[in-house]
């Protein structure tokens, strides 16, 4: 069974992790935390190479555009009322095949949406538009089968799907019950 924070009522939901926070927030607090930064990128010298800087110049990307990227996906969540929906904004379907159409669909969210960007959200969208982060990385490799974290992810968004789908929750007032 999955433990189930609100992050925003009816648009933006994260996974509990151990310590009784969220996912969302983890993944934000990390790629705020200085310290965090400089040991991810110092013990992953191939990833510098992926974006042509130094380690010095990836933390400070990293800051800016985590700050931006919250902010961003906090104000699109908030204005859903008003028909600014997270889709196609923020989020966008994982695979390139699928569209919103598909109920319980595996999506993701990139720091920036022009130049390379840093930062991935990974979440499932439910039948309403409302979403459920799994997890969030630094993108190192250019895909997630390629990245030790980035199968975990994959692996979370297929148990989950799965999970919602045998139990039919499929939009954000059925998984209240499972919300914490």
């Amino acid at each position: 069974m999955f433990a189930i924070k609100q992050i925003i009522q009816d648009s933006l939901y994260a996974l509990e992790t151990n310590t009784g926070g969220d996912v969302f927030h983890e993944c934000f607090d990390n790629w705020q935390d200085v310290l965090y930064l400089h040991d991810y990128f110092s013990s992953r010298p191939d990833s510098l190479t992926f974006y042509g800087v130094t380690v010095s110049e990836a933390v400070e990307d990293v800051l800016d555009e985590s700050e931006q990227f919250f902010d961003d996906i906090l104000k699109y969540a908030e204005d859903a009322e008003q028909g600014k929906r997270l889709d196609n904004i923020i989020f966008e379907p994982l695979h390139e095949k699928d569209d919103f159409d598909i109920p319980l669909i595996q999506a993701k969210a990139k720091g920036k949406t022009k130049g390379k960007s840093y930062l991935r959200l990974y979440a499932i969208r439910l039948s309403d538009g409302a979403y459920i982060v799994v997890g969030g990385l630094i993108k190192t490799t250019r895909s997630l089968q390629e990245d030790e974290e980035g199968i975990k992810i994959l692996e979370k968004l297929r148990v989950l799907a799965d999970y919602l789908r045998s139990n039919d929750f499929l939009d954000a007032f059925d998984i209240g019950i499972i919300i914490v």
